[in-house]
C-alpha cells in the first residue's frame, strides 16, 4: 500500500514539475490533454490513481513518451530544479529534445544551453537571449534571419531579412537545415537537433556545430522559431547519448 501511495505521489510531483516547467496552469494542461480539470487536479495532487491510458494522454500533451515520463520520476528533478514563473525547469528541455531526436548527443555545451536557456529559447524571450553567449537567431521556414543576438552578430551571421545560407551554412547543409526545421512549423515536432558544418565568419573557417531549437508545446502553429548553435568541433570522439548516460 505504501509503495502504491509513493508511486502516486511521484507521478503527481512529476506532472507538476513538467507543467510548471512549461509555465502552464493546471487548467491549461488539462485542456491540452483533453481531461476534466478537477480530474487532472486530483491526479497531480495524488488524490486518485491514474490509468495508464490517461497518463499516456497527459505525456502526449507534454510532448514526451510514457517511458520518458518515468525516467523523469526516477530522477526526481523537482528536488533540485524548481521552476518559477520566469524560468522553466531545464531538465525538461533535455528530455524533450532527447526523446524526439535519436541523433541527440549529450555534449556538456548542449546541456548547458538547454538547462539554462531552454525556457527562453522555447518562449522566444529576446531580451534574455540577447545575453546568451552562444549564437542565437530567429528564423522562418525559408531560412531567413529575422533576428539575431549579439553573439550571432559578432560572427557576421546573415543580416536581418537575409538568408542564413549566405554566411552561416556550409554547402548542402542549408537544405538539410530547412528539412530539419520544417516539422517545427506544424504539429510534428517541438524541437530541433542537428549537427552541421557552419561558417563562423565571412572567411573560410568551418566548424562543426550542434544546432538546436525549441518551441512551446502550447503553440499549435508558429511563424518562426528561435534557434541556438554551439561549437562542438573540439570533440573528436563521440559522446554518449542521453539514454546511455542515464544507465
Amino acid at each position: 500500500m505504501e509503495a502504491r501511495d509513493g508511486l502516486r505521489t511521484d507521478i503527481g510531483k512529476g506532472l507538476q514539475w513538467l507543467r510548471k516547467s512549461l509555465g502552464l496552469t493546471q487548467y491549461q494542461l488539462a485542456a491540452l490533454a483533453q481531461l476534466d480539470y478537477r480530474h487532472y487536479q486530483n491526479i497531480e495532487t495524488g488524490r486518485v490513481e491514474v490509468k495508464v491510458e490517461t497518463l499516456n494522454r497527459i505525456c502526449e500533451a507534454f510532448g514526451i513518451k510514457l517511458c520518458a515520463f518515468f525516467a523523469v520520476t526516477d530522477r526526481k528533478p523537482w528536488l533540485i530544479d524548481k521552476p518559477t514563473r520566469n524560468r522553466g525547469g531545464g531538465e525538461l528541455y533535455v528530455f524533450r529534445i532527447a526523446y524526439e531526436h535519436g541523433s541527440f548527443r549529450m555534449f556538456e555545451e548542449v546541456r548547458h544551453i538547454l538547462s539554462n536557456w531552454g525556457h527562453d529559447l522555447s518562449q522566444g524571450h529576446r531580451e534574455n537571449l540577447e545575453r546568451i553567449s552562444y549564437p542565437c537567431f530567429e528564423t522562418d521556414r525559408s531560412g531567413r534571419c529575422l533576428w539575431k543576438n549579439a553573439a550571432a552578430a559578432q560572427l557576421r551571421i546573415a543580416p536581418a531579412g537575409g538568408s542564413l545560407k549566405e554566411l552561416f551554412f556550409n554547402g548542402s547543409d542549408f537544405e538539410n537545415f530547412l528539412s530539419a526545421l520544417e516539422p517545427m512549423f506544424g504539429q510534428e515536432a517541438h524541437s530541433l537537433y542537428r549537427e552541421f558544418n557552419l561558417r563562423v565568419a565571412a572567411g573560410e573557417d568551418v566548424k562543426t556545430a550542434a544546432v538546436l531549437g525549441l518551441k512551446p508545446l502550447s503553440a499549435k502553429e508558429t511563424a518562426s522559431v528561435f534557434v541556438a548553435s554551439v561549437d562542438i568541433s573540439p570533440h573528436s570522439v563521440p559522446h554518449p547519448k542521453l539514454l546511455e548516460s542515464m544507465s
